[in-house]
């Protein structure tokens, strides 16, 4: 787990110094990978895309038309967000910001 945390604050240096970025770290990895997570914040998506990992899939216990049916109504808006950032780059930074606090409001209350 020290080489991957490691391999992606090296990878993402930039962002992290600029706090685009949550550095990684052996604690955080572990939980994601032995007890699984319910809420996919940023920080979830930066280490699932670093590791190549759909953080979408559904386990073993969840089919994917149950899955697709939870996540169908947040995957249009993300969709809506993404076409907001493609037709205004400009705005991307702000968005991820944005993005970011939703997350870590949802983390603190336990969501």
């Amino acid at each position: 787990m020290a080489e991957c945390v490691e391999a992606f604050d090296n990878c993402y240096m930039a962002e992290i110094s600029k706090g685009e970025k949550s550095s990684m770290n052996k604690d955080f990895i572990s939980r994601v990978k032995n007890d699984g997570f319910k809420v996919v914040s940023q920080r979830v998506l930066d280490l699932c895309e670093f590791l190549g990992v759909n953080p979408y899939e559904a386990d073993s216990k969840a089919t994917i038309s149950q899955t697709e049916s939870q996540l169908g109504h947040l995957r249009i808006e993300f969709d809506k967000v993404e076409k907001v950032i493609r037709n205004h780059p400009d705005l991307e930074n702000k968005i991820k910001t944005i993005l970011r606090s939703i997350a870590d409001i949802a983390s603190v209350q336990g969501v």
